[in-house]
């Protein structure tokens, strides 16, 4: 019979070393040898094959509890930060436990294969027991990312550094993005973008707009309509440029859509009232831009087409 208690003495000491030693960056001469992972990969088999179903349980249980414990420490040491610190240190953080809690998947190799199926199918409404690569990820978004307030709002307002020109660790902020996604497609396989949307999406896209409609104001206050068409032709290429290279690639018919309504829709009065005087002065470059602007609007050349048939009716 083993004994799960000496068994776990040395096995959790060694993994809760391992995953404070990824978490700090001091990654090497930590990763377990052959030696060490065939001896816990041994005594984990042995422990579910025990006719004791308890002894397994048992050892399912201090592995959450060792995650858990390992989970609060990273919290409360990524909340320590402020702005762009905040971002680096999640992002590096959920990285390092990511990789170091591959290494705990391969030694409960024989648990997962076995044991833990064998335990959902016979519980199927017990919800305590899922594979390890889940049951990581699901303690990460309920006891890091949910608990840690500040990130989102420091991440939102990073993104709208970077659309005024100032310069942000886009790798690192990518990162923190991409970890919403990563989470959401092991906790929710059905709907595996849900957690990004609910998490970051829906609000980044009303930041969009805020921050557009604020900016497409100011811009045409003290600038010409065809200086700000040309405006609206580089925030859109930014915005399809930063879509395509850091977010979900749902994000981006979105964020587009946005971008859309608040800087041509919802500015075609005067980019249309411009339309006569660019015809008269054969402005032929800003009649394109303005043309592939208001065709990218649900009712723009409509409503080009009849301030021309105002401007050609007789007097």
């Amino acid at each position: 019979m083993v004994d799960v208690d000496e068994v776990w003495s040395e096995m959790g000491a060694k993994l809760e070393h391992m995953l404070m030693s990824f978490s700090e960056g001091e990654v090497e001469g930590t990763q377990l040898d052959r030696a060490e992972w065939m001896r816990m990969y041994t005594d984990v088999y042995n422990i579910c094959v025990e006719p004791e179903p308890e002894h397994a349980e048992q050892l399912y249980e201090r592995f959450r509890t060792l995650v858990d414990e390992h989970l609060e420490k990273q919290r409360a040491a990524i909340a320590e930060n402020r702005d762009h610190e905040l971002v680096k240190c999640y992002c590096l953080r959920f990285e390092a436990f990511v990789s170091a809690s591959k290494y705990i998947r391969k030694i409960t190799e024989y648990m997962h294969r076995f044991w833990i199926p064998q335990q959902i199918n016979d519980n199927p409404d017990d919800t305590d027991v899922m594979a390890l690569d889940e049951l990581v990820l699901r303690r990460w978004d309920e006891l890091v990312l949910q608990q840690v307030d500040s990130l989102l709002p420091v991440v939102l307002a990073m993104i709208n550094e970077s659309r005024q020109g100032d310069a942000v660790d886009w790798k690192m902020l990518a990162g923190a993005i991409k970890s919403f996604v990563t989470i959401g497609a092991k906790t929710e396989v059905d709907k595996p973008a849900e957690l990004y949307v609910k998490v970051f999406e829906a609000k980044f896209l009303k930041k969009t707009r805020e921050f557009y409609k604020k900016a497409s104001h100011q811009f045409l206050g003290q600038n010409s309509v065809p200086d700000y068409m040309r405006k609206v032709e580089a925030w859109l290429k930014e915005e399809e440029e930063r879509a395509d290279l850091h977010l979900h690639k749902e994000t981006k018919p979105k964020v587009e859509s946005e971008c859309i309504k608040v800087l041509i829709d919802d500015q075609s009065e005067p980019m249309v009232a411009e339309f006569v005087g660019l015809v008269s002065d054969d402005k032929r470059d800003d009649l394109t831009t303005l043309y592939k602007l208001l065709n990218r609007s649900k009712d723009g050349l409509r409503t080009v087409g009849k301030k021309l048939e105002g401007a050609a009716a007789p007097s």
